[in-house]
Parts: structure tokens; C-alpha cells; sequence
């Protein structure tokens, strides 16, 4: 389960980079700007949180229906937050929640809880 978690994971993170690599694509002779010029905006900063956002989205439902055809339950609390935290912090933030949900086994009762 979790081979697969990480393989959705790295498919979405590489999907997303590679929609922000497109954005952030800088021209091989810019054009020079004066030095008494501020170049302003957002740069590549919303392309990042999309990708982050499309990534835990598409997780997140790519795996819900994984679960929901092979094993025929829903996601559990755990793996949707290592879902997410897999994209928020790409490559380490599923084994950073796995190891907080063994740190502290009482998180699943507390997610089951919320409505």
C-alpha cells in the first residue's frame, strides 16, 4: 500500500513540476533590464502552490478510488495526510506522518471524531 501511495505521489509531484517548468522557462537572451528598475510580481510562487494543491487533489482522489475498487473502504485518516503532506513536502512528508501517526496512535481517534 504504501509502494503504491509513493507512486502516485511522485507521478503527481512530477506532473506538477513539469506544468511549473513550463512556467518558469526563461528565454536564453533576456531582455536586460536597468538597474534602477524593480522587476515586481509573483514569479513562479502561484505556479508552485497549484502544482502543490493539484498534487494533493489528484492524490487524493486517485488513491481514493484505488482503495474504493481493490479493497472496497474508504481512505483512512492516515493515508490521506500522507496523501497531502507527500505533496507539501515532496519526497518526505509521507514518512515525516507516518511517523507522527506511530509517534501518537490516538491521531485516528481524534480523526474519526470530526464528522
Amino acid at each position: 500500500m504504501k509502494r503504491t501511495m509513493t507512486i502516485l505521489t511522485i507521478l503527481a509531484i512530477m506532473t506538477s513540476s513539469a506544468i511549473a517548468h513550463e512556467h518558469i522557462y526563461i528565454p536564453k537572451h533576456p531582455k536586460p533590464v536597468p538597474p534602477h528598475q524593480v522587476q515586481g510580481g509573483l514569479g513562479s510562487a502561484p505556479w508552485i502552490v497549484g502544482g502543490m494543491v493539484g498534487c494533493a487533489s489528484v492524490g487524493l482522489i486517485g488513491y481514493g478510488a484505488y482503495t474504493a475498487n481493490t479493497q472496497h473502504r474508504e481512505l483512512t485518516c492516515r493515508e490521506a495526510n500522507m496523501i497531502v503532506f507527500g505533496c507539501l513536502v515532496p519526497f518526505v512528508g509521507a514518512y515525516i506522518v507516518d511517523a507522527a501517526w506511530k509517534a501518537d496512535p490516538s491521531l485516528e481517534a481524534k480523526c474519526k471524531a470530526k464528522p
